[in-house]
């Protein structure tokens, strides 16, 4: 049941009468330099470079690993079976 009010807002948010909009901010934006789109796509890049390098750095050990493991069990026979489909 609804008293006709917004029920999608989260509680205590109000209505607030914030007045006329502020034209002086308008006139304060500063175009965008040259390059600095640029200069943003590439920090962006060097940044998931670095993560995507630290990320490698500790997976690459645990896969290492793992692939020692299959092989040891590889090398003793675990896991294998005959043509007859028995373990071997």
């Amino acid at each position: 049941m609804t008293n006709g009010t917004d029920d999608t807002r989260p509680p205590g948010e109000e209505d607030v009468d914030t007045g006329e909009p502020i034209t002086e901010l308008a006139t304060l934006a500063a175009p965008i330099r040259v390059g600095f789109i640029g200069r943003l796509h590439r920090r962006i890049d060097r940044r998931t470079l670095a993560n995507n390098a630290i990320t490698a750095s500790w997976h690459f050990p645990i896969l290492v690993m793992l692939e020692f493991v299959v092989m040891i069990f590889e090398v003793l026979g675990f896991g294998k079976q005959d043509d007859e489909g028995g373990r071997r």
